[in-house]
Parts: C-alpha cells; structure tokens; sequence
C-alpha cells in the first residue's frame, strides 16, 4: 500500500495548502485591524463632537467682568478668541479625518466572495479523474495568488485608513492643547 502524497507534511500540495492558510490568518488580522481602526475613528469622532459642542456652549455662556464690555481687546483676550476659531477648526477637522477613515473603499475581497473558488472547483470536477490530481496544485496556486491579491489590497486600504485616523487624533490633541490655552488665558484676562 502506497502512501497518499497528500498526507505527507512536506509534499509540495501540503505545503501549497499552508500558505493559502497563512494567507487566510492574515485577511483575518488585517479584517480584525480594520474593525479596530473603525472603532477608533467612531471615538475620536464622538469625542471631537462632545468637546465642540461643549466649547461652543461655554463660549456663548461666558459673560465678560462687569465692566468691560464684551469680547475685550486685552492681549490675552484678542489671543482667546484666534485660539477659539483654531480650535473649532481643528476640532471640525478631527472630526472630518476621522470620518473620511470610515469612508467604504472598493476592493477585491477574498476570494470566496466572487465565486472565484467555485468555478475553479468546478471546472476541476468537469476534468478526468487522472488528470485532477495534477492540476490540484495549480488550483491552489491561483487561490494562493488571490488570496495574495486580497491581502495586499487589504493592507494599503487600512494603511489609507489608519494614516487619515491618526491626522484625526493629531488634530484632536493639538486642540486639546488649544482648549487647555484657552482656559489658562481666560483666567490671566
């Protein structure tokens, strides 16, 4: 009784079999960084807003020393009023990278999604039984490819997606730092 060449570890057709295998974790990862990268994007987007909106509800409320009239022209007042508008900037602007990361890109998608595995096994299956066992690892060479296709797509989308995100969060901080500015300035006026 012969050995079945498939069984084998290190048959060239075990071997085609890992790589698609490796191939399919790696669509996992790069699907579980994607999620992750959404999750962020929505949370710099709720934070951006809450901060605005909050910012924008103190500046109408504040009332100016009596006294003075409204919107004083002190240095630190004039300085707390540019820093309010970049800070509505930025903020607005945190928001829009955040949101332009969540924007959908088209892509590929694996390889099962398009039917592509199907027709493949399919016109296998129409072949003679002798010829199957020949032509098996070309089938999984081309899904090897697609998968290798996928990936790659995958990989720069969340690379778009992540450098967007982390513009978001930059802009986020620096307003933060504004807002801290503001309020150290609105205590020297």
């Amino acid at each position: 009784m012969t050995a079945n060449p498939n069984d084998d570890p290190m048959s060239d057709l075990a071997l085609l079999r890992l790589l698609v295998e490796f191939r399919k974790e790696e669509y996992r990862e790069l699907s579980e960084l994607w999620r992750n990268l959404d999750t962020k994007a929505q949370g710099v987007i709720a934070l951006a807003g809450i901060l605005l909106a909050a910012f924008i509800a103190l500046i109408t409320k504040v009332q100016s020393p009596v006294g003075q009239p409204s919107g004083s022209h002190s240095c630190f007042g004039l300085w707390a009023q540019r820093l309010s508008i970049v800070t509505v900037g930025l903020l607005t602007s945190s928001m829009v990278y955040a949101l332009l990361s969540l924007r959908l890109r088209t892509s590929t998608g694996p390889p099962y999604l398009g039917g592509f595995i199907q027709s493949a096994v399919d016109d296998l299956l129409q072949t003679q039984e002798s010829e199957r066992a020949g032509r098996e690892p070309d089938l999984i060479r081309e899904e090897r490819s697609q998968w290798a296709i996928c990936n790659d797509e995958t990989t720069s989308a969340v690379s778009r997606k992540a450098s967007l995100l982390a513009v978001g969060q930059i802009l986020i901080g620096v307003s933060i730092g504004c807002l801290a500015a503001i309020a150290v300035l609105r205590m020297l006026v």
